[in-house]
C-alpha cells in the first residue's frame, strides 16, 4: 500500500523528526527533572526517619528495650495512618509492630513493592543481638512518579500530534504551491509562453524564484518574436524577387522551341512554386503564432465544407491508387474562419493522399461528442510512430520515408497553429497500420 503523497513530503518529515527531536529532548529534561525532585523528596523523608530514629535511641540508651518498646507503642496508638512503620526484632527473629522484614545490617535500605509505595527504612543493630527498624512509606515519591509519568506520557504526545497536524499543514500548503507550479510548467511546456507564474501566495521564500522565472520567459518570449518576426521579412522579402524569377521562366519557357529546353523551364517553376508556397505558409504560420493574423469567429457549417472537401479530393485519391470515403454527421457547426479551416483540412488531406500510399484507404469523419464537434483524417498507410508524433507537429519535420515526396514538412505545423487559433484539441493517433488525425473543436451547435 503506497503511502499518501502528503505523508511524503520532505516538509512533512521535517516537521515529524523535529517532533521527535523536540520529544526526546524534553523526555531527557524531564528525566534530570524527575530524578531532582525524587531525590530531594527522598533526603527530606530520610532526614525525618532519621530525626525519628534518634529519639527512639535516646530512649533506648536511657532505658532499654523496654522502654523503646513501650515508647514506640504510645506513638502507634497515637498517630493515625498514613505513620511512621517500626521494627523490634528479638534475637529468635519475633517481629514487633510492623511485619517487615529487616535486612541483616545496619543503615539505609529501600523496599520496593508492587502497585504500592516503597518502604525507606533505616536499620540499626541493637544490644543482644536486637534489631530496631525505623522506615516510612515513600508515598510522595510514588505519587509524584505516577503523575510525573502520565503528564510527560500527555505532553511527548501532544507535542507529536500537533507537530504532525503543523506538519500536516505546511505539506498542504507546499503541495498546493507545487500543484500551481505544475500547472504553469505544463502550460509552458505545451509552448504557452504568454502564461506567467503566479507570484501571490508563493511566500517570500518562493516569490523570488516566480519573479526570475517570469523575466525569464519574458525575455525568452522576446527573442521568439523577434526569431518569427525575422523569418517572416525574409520570406516576405524574398517572395517578390522569386515571383519575378518566376515570370522571367515563364517568359522563357514561351520563348523556347525545343521540349527539352521547356520541360527544364517548367521544373524550374514548378520547384519555384514549391519555394513559394512553403514561404507562404511559413508567413503564415508565423501570422497566427504572434497574433496578427485576423481569425473571424463565423457560424462554420463543419458538415458541409467536410463533404465539399472530401468531394474535391476524392478524384485526387483515385488517380493515387486510393479509396476516400466520408462519414459525417450533418448540421455540425463551429465557430470560426471559414478559409483557415479549408486550409486546415485541405493539408490534411494533402498530407493523406501524399503519404498514405497506393492501395490506402482514407476517411474523413465527423461526428457530435456531448458539447464537442470530433472531426479529421484517418488512413491504413504507414502512420507515424508515436515517438515521432510530437516532433512533426513542429516545422520542417519529416519522416526519413518521405523525403523523397514532394513538400515541405510545413503542413502539420499550420495545421497545429490553425487549431491553436480556432481552441481546438489537435491528436495524432497511430492505429498500426495508418493514422488517424484527430481535432475537437468547442462548443458546437
Amino acid at each position: 500500500m503506497q503511502t499518501p503523497r502528503l505523508l511524503r513530503t520532505a516538509q512533512f518529515r521535517y516537521a515529524l523528526g523535529a517532533a521527535l527531536l523536540f520529544a526526546l529532548l524534553s523526555s531527557i529534561m524531564g528525566a534530570f527533572l524527575y530524578y531532582g525532585v525524587r531525590d530531594g523528596m527522598e533526603r527530606q523523608l530520610k532526614e525525618y526517619i532519621r530525626t525519628e530514629t534518634s529519639h527512639l535511641m535516646g530512649d533506648y540508651q536511657d532505658q532499654g528495650i523496654d522502654e523503646l518498646v513501650h515508647d514506640i507503642r504510645e506513638r502507634v496508638e497515637r498517630t493515625p495512618s498514613p505513620r511512621m512503620l517500626y521494627v523490634v526484632e528479638a534475637p529468635n527473629g519475633r517481629r514487633i509492630f510492623d511485619r517487615i522484614e529487616l535486612p541483616k545490617q545496619a543503615g539505609w535500605s529501600r523496599l520496593t513493592r508492587d502497585s504500592r509505595p516503597d518502604i525507606i527504612l533505616n536499620t540499626v543493630r541493637l544490644e543482644d543481638d536486637y534489631w530496631l527498624g525505623v522506615g516510612a512509606e515513600a508515598r510522595g515519591q510514588y505519587e509524584f512518579s505516577r503523575a510525573f509519568r502520565h503528564f510527560l506520557a500527555l505532553a511527548i504526545a501532544g507535542i507529536v500530534l500537533l507537530s504532525s497536524v503543523a506538519g500536516l499543514l505546511i505539506s498542504q500548503r507546499f503541495l498546493a504551491r507545487l500543484k500551481r507550479f505544475n500547472t504553469f510548467a505544463a502550460r509552458v511546456g505545451e509552448g504557452d509562453l504568454s502564461v506567467r507564474m503566479p507570484t501571490e501566495g508563493m511566500g517570500e521564500d518562493l516569490r523570488p524564484l516566480a519573479d526570475t522565472v517570469n523575466r525569464m520567459l519574458e525575455q525568452i518570449e522576446i527573442l521568439l518574436d523577434d526569431v518569427r518576426h525575422n523569418s517572416a521579412s525574409i520570406a516576405h522579402d524574398l517572395r517578390t524577387p522569386l515571383g519575378h524569377l518566376r515570370q522571367t521562366l515563364e517568359s522563357l519557357a514561351a520563348q523556347q522551341s525545343g521540349a527539352a529546353a521547356r520541360e527544364k523551364c517548367e521544373k524550374a517553376i514548378a520547384e519555384l512554386d514549391n519555394i513559394l508556397s512553403t514561404f507562404s505558409a511559413l508567413l503564415r504560420i508565423g501570422e497566427l503564432e504572434s497574433g496578427s493574423a485576423e481569425v473571424r469567429a463565423d457560424r462554420v457549417d463543419l458538415s458541409k465544407l467536410l463533404e465539399t472537401l472530401a468531394e474535391t479530393y476524392a478524384p485526387v485519391a483515385e488517380e493515387a491508387g486510393q479509396v476516400m470515403s466520408a462519414d459525417i454527421t450533418p448540421g455540425v457547426t463551429v465557430s470560426g474562419d471559414q478559409n483557415l479551416l479549408v486550409q486546415l483540412f485541405s493539408n490534411l488531406l494533402e498530407n493523406a493522399v501524399r503519404h498514405a500510399g497506393a492501395g490506402a484507404e482514407i476517411e474523413v469523419f465527423l461526428r457530435r461528442e456531448a458539447d464537442a464537434a470530433v472531426c479529421g483524417v484517418s488512413d491504413n498507410g504507414p502512420g507515424i510512430p508515436r515517438a515521432n508524433q510530437a516532433d512533426m507537429l513542429k516545422p520542417f519535420r519529416r519522416m526519413d520515408t518521405s523525403r523523397s515526396t514532394r513538400g515541405s514538412g510545413l503542413g502539420l505545423s499550420l495545421v497545429r497553429s490553425i487549431a491553436a487559433r480556432h481552441d481546438a484539441e489537435l491528436s495524432l493517433k497511430d492505429t498500426a497500420p495508418g493514422l488517424v488525425v484527430e481535432l475537437i473543436f468547442p462548443k458546437t451547435d
